[in-house]
């Protein structure tokens, strides 16, 4: 599988380029003026106020008001040669005084290398996967900060040794869920065909999980990362005057390099309507038994370690009228049969000025672990301003 996928996108750049090839022979076309870079990115503050459990206000979470600050610098680098194939580069540079809350890079969220032409798109480079980037759910149209896929658990104590395997509390599949690793923008060799008749297919491929950047980030097979993961998806959208309608079916696959967890497989299929202004959709998502331990001799199997399935499910509607939009999005979801979790999200934003989009969100959320160890729930509400430019 690992050989035919890599002689499948090695096939596509060939196709790329040997059609610039041909069509510089067939013209007299002078070389391009160099690709054009322009900068952009993000600052985002919020302000947000917790409530939880007393026994989960442990430090950091013994204050309930705190501040946070996230902010990127995007470098982005676009040619296109005489004949028309598009080339560049995108570089998001973080841009914070401490390190990346999500763990996603030290110097950069994503860098990659480009190359697309009428054959499709080819990417290269630590970014986000095509399940991830084709998914539709109740969170792409989520409002504030994004809803269920949004910043309200930076404020909350997730319990368990590894919060992302303890529970599912982002409509995502496993790859992207796993914040606080470098999987979900591990090296990759991504594929996104043209969108024709609607419909496009994406198809990236990540050797192994643990591996990002530079050799520096490179990883031994001892760290039980998942290796030769395929991740795909097929979006189909489509416009009937005032309605709109974006559907999405997306999957995973991978082994465990040390077999001590379960093989990664996992899908979501979702559905996302739109009329005048409102939009209403949603997605349901199965992970089998993705990322649980497997039930080894001498390995004794605990609380959310079982050999349940782990499923998710999401909904929500949404409206925007002018400059204002609202939403209000659900998500609920088990993780091995045992650990089961749910958030509803309200939100609420403004487009003050171009790119200036000040918002407020409350989410109500509730984490119940397995076994003897109580049940962790409370309130987030974030009040906060972000700034595109």
């Amino acid at each position: 599988m690992k050989k035919f996928l890599l002689g499948a996108i090695a096939l596509i750049g060939f196709g790329m380029v040997a059609g610039a090839a041909m069509a510089d022979n067939n013209s007299n076309a002078m070389p391009g003026n160099g690709p054009i870079v322009s900068i952009g990115g993000f600052a985002d503050f919020e302000a947000g106020w917790a409530s939880q459990k007393s026994q989960f206000e442990t430090p950091p979470f013994n204050r309930k008001f705190k501040l946070r600050d996230y902010d990127e610098i995007h470098v982005n680098v676009n040619g296109q040669t005489d004949n028309g194939i598009g080339y560049g580069a995108v570089i998001q540079l973080e841009a914070d005084v401490t390190p990346d809350d999500t763990n996603f890079g030290a110097n950069a969220d994503k860098t990659y290398i480009f190359l697309e032409s009428r054959l499709g798109r080819l990417e290269f480079g630590s970014n986000t996967d095509a399940a991830r980037t084709l998914k539709v759910d109740a969170a792409t149209f989520a409002r504030a900060s994004g809803g269920i896929d949004g910043d309200w658990y930076h404020w909350v104590n997730l319990t368990g040794t590894n919060q992302q395997q303890m529970f599912i509390i982002r409509p995502d599949l496993p790859t992207a869920h796993a914040l606080g690793t470098r999987a979900p923008n591990a090296n990759k060799i991504t594929y996104y065909s043209p969108r024709i008749g609607g419909v496009q297919f994406g198809l990236s491929f990540t050797p192994d999980q643990g591996d990002i950047g530079t050799a520096t980030g490179w990883t031994g097979n001892t760290n039980g990362d998942y290796q030769n993961v395929v991740n795909t998806g097929l979006n189909y959208t489509t416009q009937f005057g005032q309605v709109s309608l974006a559907a999405a079916v997306t999957g995973e696959f991978a082994r465990n390099e040390l077999a001590i967890k379960e093989d990664l497989r996992a899908y979501n299929g979702g559905l996302n309507l739109g009329y005048a202004g409102f939009t209403l959709g949603g997605s349901y998502g199965g992970w089998d038994r993705s990322t649980q331990l497997k039930a080894l001799p001498g390995v004794v199997l605990i609380n959310a370690n079982g050999s349940g399935q782990s499923k998710y499910w999401d909904l929500g509607a949404a409206y925007e009228t002018g400059p204002y939009a609202l939403s209000l999005t659900y998500l609920g979801s088990t993780y091995a049969g045992v650990n089961k979790f749910s958030n509803i999200s309200a939100g609420t934003d403004y487009k003050l000025a171009p790119g200036l989009t000040p918002f407020l969100e409350a989410n109500f959320f509730k984490l119940d672990q397995g076994g003897a160890t109580e049940s962790n729930s409370g309130t987030v509400a974030l009040v906060g301003t972000q700034l595109n430019f």
